[in-house]
């Protein structure tokens, strides 16, 4: 077993797996390391506090983890719940970024939707991909409080562009000694008005894919802002996978074959484009630009009747010196 995984869990929680990963070795001399999942686990008691072994198993055989229950977690997801109970909401944000409480899926959903109806915050996707399949979770919960002064309301956007050819190579080039085949990728930002922003927590990204089949697991791969490829915690459904994402960045999608079949039920992120907020800035870009074609116009055509009454004007003395020309008697010669 190597990699990093959490060696403390909490009770009721899941599992942190974090980069975990067998390393197996074959009875011809070859070897391959395969990242460890939660289909491999096969003994865990998510409701004990006691100190218990994992046991992880593949292809017939066996390995034991020690993992110990963590009273600090205990803790953190009681003062958590007693804060989303009590509506402490500015104490979920102020210390979210101070405690490593591994939250479940369910729960940011559940915390960032009751966040999103308090807030009125104004969110909008925009995707540069034109894949139009992503939603997300946690923009509330993780993205930091900011107000402007500007006349435009503000907005917060979520970017979504396709991944380089040389970040993906990247991840690649690690994930493949896996066993890991590519899948899809993208490129995700945010922004605040004008100025990128940064998540303070985590966040759920939940996409389509094209190869969506029950014997593949899928595996999320993020090139952070230090140059190091993290592994995302990863959940797959009938239809979608969702990813937790904590910075902005490149991510790549991969599979790895399974015999498991996967039964998880779709799941509903709080932000997609069926529900997202109006772009407030683009909006006004455009007015702007039909102001501005307006004035325009209007410049245009005022200077055109000006030159037409010019010209009429000359046009009209022109001719009327001709004809006082015409009448003037011509003087007869002397001689």
């Amino acid at each position: 077993l190597g990699g990093r995984m959490n060696e403390t869990f909490e009770a009721g929680g899941d599992l942190d797996l974090g980069t975990s990963y067998l390393k197996v070795r074959y009875e011809d001399g070859s070897e391959r390391q395969i990242p460890l999942n939660t289909d491999m686990i096969l003994s865990y008691d998510r409701d004990s506090e006691e100190k218990q072994d994992l046991v992880i198993g593949y292809n017939g055989l066996e390995i034991r983890k020690p993992i110990l229950f963590s009273e600090g977690l205990r803790q953190s997801r009681v003062r958590f719940e007693n804060a989303i109970r009590d509506g402490d909401h500015q104490m979920i944000k102020e210390d979210l970024s101070l405690f490593h409480y591994p939250f479940t899926f369910s729960q940011i959903r559940n915390i960032d939707y009751e966040l999103m109806n308090i807030d009125k915050r104004n969110y909008v996707i925009e995707d540069r991909t034109q894949r139009l399949d992503l939603s997300i979770s946690g923009l509330d919960l993780s993205l930091p409080d900011r107000r402007s002064l500007s006349f435009v309301p503000d907005t917060y956007y979520v970017i979504v562009d396709e991944i380089s050819e040389e970040d993906a190579a990247r991840i690649y080039d690690l994930a493949k000694g896996y066993g890991f085949e590519k899948a899809d990728g993208l490129d995700i930002s945010f922004r605040f008005n004008y100025q990128s922003s940064e998540l303070l927590g985590p966040a759920i990204v939940q996409v389509s894919v094209q190869d969506k089949r029950n014997d593949l697991i899928y595996s999320v791969y993020h090139l952070n802002a230090d140059g190091d490829i993290v592994k995302c915690r990863t959940t797959q459904s009938d239809s979608y996978i969702q990813f937790m994402i904590r910075e902005s960045g490149p991510y790549l999608v991969l599979t790895l074959p399974s015999v498991n079949v996967y039964e998880i039920k779709d799941a509903i992120e709080d932000l997609s484009y069926e529900n997202m907020g109006v772009d407030n800035h683009r909006t006004n870009f455009e007015l702007m630009a039909i102001l501005v074609m307006s004035l325009m116009g209007l410049i245009g055509i005022t200077l055109y009747y000006i030159v037409y009454n010019e010209r009429k004007r000359l046009w009209r003395d022109f001719r009327r010196s001709l004809q006082e020309a015409a009448t003037v008697p011509e003087e007869k010669p002397k001689n």
